[in-house]
């Protein structure tokens, strides 16, 4: 990311608000639960939990793990890597994750869900634009 674009990281109080927020709460404990779901699975069940962070600046926000560890995860496509930060893991989980639940919104008919969602993703996307790792990212969600 550029530093005029480097994330304020939410403190556990802060966090609960902001999710409260702006996340729907139809939505709210998937979103959460997805991001390690689908970081073990990426992890190929390496990644056992831990501690993550709320990551919101103005084009959007993400959630990253916060693990000393560097895995080496791999994408649904199959490509693999070791080298994402943990930004980048963050960026590349949110967009998975955003395409995912507007997928879910649509099936249930949630034309609202559909929207947050969606727009979200494209959020995502202009922070993944901004990231030094932008093409691996794009590479891993490819």
């Amino acid at each position: 990311m550029t530093n005029e674009s480097k994330p304020t990281v939410l403190t556990d109080e802060k966090f609960s608000d902001f999710i409260g927020k702006n996340i729907p709460l139809r939505y709210m404990i998937d979103w959460e639960i997805l991001h390690y779901h689908v970081y073990e699975r990426w992890t190929s069940g390496k990644y056992r939990g831990g501690v993550w962070e709320l990551c919101v600046n103005d084009d959007g926000f993400y959630m990253r793990p916060t693990h000393d560890k560097n895995f080496e995860i791999h994408s649904d496509s199959g490509f693999s890597t070791s080298e994402l930060t943990h930004d980048s893991i963050g960026i590349a989980l949110e967009q998975w994750i955003a395409s995912h639940l507007s997928f879910r919104a649509y099936g249930l008919n949630d034309k609202e869900g559909v929207e947050f969602w969606s727009n979200h993703y494209y959020a995502i996307t202009e922070l993944r634009n901004q990231s030094p790792q932008c093409a691996l990212i794009a590479r891993f969600n490819d």
